[in-house]
C-alpha cells in the first residue's frame, strides 16, 4: 500500500469548494473541468486561474461535447453548454421523483449521456441511472439506487462501473449500446464512502472514498491492488489528465465540517493532483443531435 507525502502529491487548485465533484480533462486546451455541486459553480481551471459558471440550482457534473461544448447536469436538466459557460438549449429533463437531482455522469462509447441521481435525504432507493440520446430520449438504464456516483468503462468499453455509494458498492456489467446484463458486485467498500471512479488504460479501476482519505486501486477482477492517502478525508472524485494523461486529480469537499475541523485540515475543499503511477484513457464526448 501506499502512503503518499508531499513529494508525490500537490495542490492543484487551493480553494474551499463546498462540494467539489466530476473532474474531466480537456486535452486539446490543457483545462480540468469541474464542478462545485452547492455552490451551482462548473470551473475550468488552469494556468492558476478560473473561468467560472454559475446556474440557478445544483450542479451534479459537467461532461465533454462535441463541437467544443459540455453538458452541464443541473438539478434534473441536461443543459448544452458553450466553452464560456453560456446554455445553448436544454437536451432533456430526468423525470425522477421529487428530491432528487442529477449527480455524477459521464458521455458513454456510443455519444450517449450516462447519468445517476441522488435522494438529497440519503434515505430511499428510488434514484436511478439514466441514459440520454442525442435527440434527449431519457431511458432508465438501472433502478434501486439511493446515491448513484462514479461511472466509467472498460477500455474496451464492453464493460460499465457504477457506485451505489448509500450501499458502499460499486457494481460492473456488460454494456452494449446502452444495456446492461449480467450485472454483479465489483467490490464493497468497508471504510468510507466510494464517491467517484475512473478507469485507466489499462483497466484497473480507481475510486475516491470519501471519509477516509484514500483513493482505492482495484484490479480488472475486483482484486484491491493498491491505496493511496491524501491529506484530506473527504475525497469526492478522481479523473486522470495532464500530460500523457498521468496525473491523477482528486476533487474534495468540506460540505457539512464545521470551522474548527476546517481549520485543522486546511487543504479540504481543494483540488489536488497525484502521479501514481498508472495512465487514464481519454473522456468519451456526448454526441447531441
Amino acid at each position: 500500500m501506499s502512503q503518499v507525502g508531499r513529494d508525490g502529491w500537490w495542490i492543484f487548485r487551493l480553494g474551499r469548494a463546498i462540494l467539489g465533484e466530476s473532474p474531466v480533462w480537456d486535452a486539446e486546451h490543457a483545462i480540468l473541468w469541474w464542478v462545485d455541486c452547492r455552490a451551482h459553480t462548473v470551473y475550468a481551471s488552469y494556468g492558476g486561474s478560473d473561468l467560472t459558471c454559475r446556474y440557478d440550482e445544483l450542479v451534479g457534473s459537467v461532461v465533454p461535447a462535441t463541437a467544443g461544448r459540455m453538458a452541464v447536469l443541473s438539478g434534473s436538466r441536461v443543459l448544452l453548454v458553450d466553452r464560456a459557460g453560456s446554455i445553448e438549449r436544454q437536451v432533456a429533463t430526468i423525470p425522477s421523483p421529487p428530491g432528487h437531482v442529477l449527480n455524477d455522469a459521464k458521455a458513454d462509447p456510443f455519444g450517449n449521456l450516462v447519468a445517476g441521481t441522488v435522494d438529497l435525504a440519503w434515505a430511499s432507493p428510488t434514484a436511478a441511472l439514466y441514459r440520454v440520446s442525442g435527440t434527449g430520449e431519457v431511458t432508465v438504464l438501472r433502478d434501486g439506487l439511493t446515491i448513484s456516483n462514479g461511472l466509467d468503462w472498460s477500455p474496451d468499453a464492453s464493460r460499465i462501473y457504477f457506485t451505489d455509494s448509500a450501499a458502499r458498492t460499486i457494481y460492473t456489467a456488460e454494456y452494449g449500446r446502452g444495456r446492461l446484463s449480467g450485472e454483479r458486485v465489483f467490490a464493497v467498500v468497508r471504510d468510507g464512502m466510494p464517491d467517484g471512479l475512473t478507469v485507466d488504460r489499462d483497466g484497473f479501476v480507481w475510486v475516491a472514498v470519501k471519509g477516509s482519505g484514500r483513493v482505492t486501486r482495484y484490479a480488472p477482477d475486483g482484486v484491491l491492488v493498491d491505496e493511496i492517502y491524501v491529506p484530506v478525508q473527504h475525497l469526492t472524485s478522481v479523473a486522470f489528465g495532464g500530460a500523457g494523461l498521468g496525473t491523477l486529480f482528486v476533487t474534495t469537499a468540506c460540505w457539512g465540517l464545521d470551522r474548527e475541523y476546517l481549520a485543522r485540515h486546511p487543504l479540504t475543499g481543494s483540488v489536488l493532483a497525484i502521479s501514481p503511477g498508472g495512465y487514464g484513457k481519454p473522456p468519451y464526448r456526448f454526441r447531441p443531435a
